[in-house]
């Protein structure tokens, strides 16, 4: 059994669900599977070297929000995404692989804490593809699965954020004489 992660970052997140893609071995052997720049945009891909096997980016895309609990520690809603560029090949081998992948990581996705302590189930998961002429003359296709999901994140000594500092902001010690 696993020990499961006290996220300090918000890079500590984007690892863990690098992780869990990794460990499924739903990619080819080869695949690329990294952290995200950000958006993958067309151009950032003409610009790589993508594996002839295929490659997944995950990245966080937006903080959602940022919300207080009765406790004082900070709950974080992140909006994040898988890019899955297909293996080259066939079109038609190309488009089943990308979508039977696709569906793949969803199932993956859903239900998943990705070994982080305090994170809350995924919602609102959705998938596209992302087609473009100028993807398909580089013989890729690219889909985007995202979702969002809430964490608690930690100090490096394993307290929730937000819980010593809510405890104490605004209030004064009393000391009985």
């Amino acid at each position: 059994m696993s020990t499961w992660t006290k996220a300090t970052t918000y890079s500590d997140i984007q690892k863990a669900i690098l992780t869990q893609i990794k460990v499924c071995e739903l990619l080819e052997p080869h695949a690329l599977i990294a952290a995200s720049p950000g958006i993958v945009s067309e151009r950032w891909l003409q610009d790589q070297t993508i594996p002839r096997s295929g490659a997944a980016f995950v990245g966080i895309g937006r903080l959602a929000s940022v919300k207080n609990q009765a406790d004082g520690t900070s709950e974080h809603e992140l909006g994040l995404g898988v890019f899955v560029a297909s293996p080259q090949g066939h079109r038609d081998t190309q488009a089943q692989t990308s979508v039977d992948t696709v569906h793949g990581l969803t199932q993956i996705i859903k239900d998943n804490r990705f070994e982080l302590v305090k994170a809350q189930k995924p919602v609102g998961i959705s998938a596209r593809n992302l087609y473009s002429p100028s993807l398909d003359r580089l013989g890729s296709a690219l889909w985007l699965i995202e979702w969002r999901q809430s964490f608690i994140l930690f100090d490096a000594e394993g307290t929730a954020l937000g819980n010593a500092a809510s405890r104490s902001l605004g209030r004064e010690e009393r000391v009985d004489a």
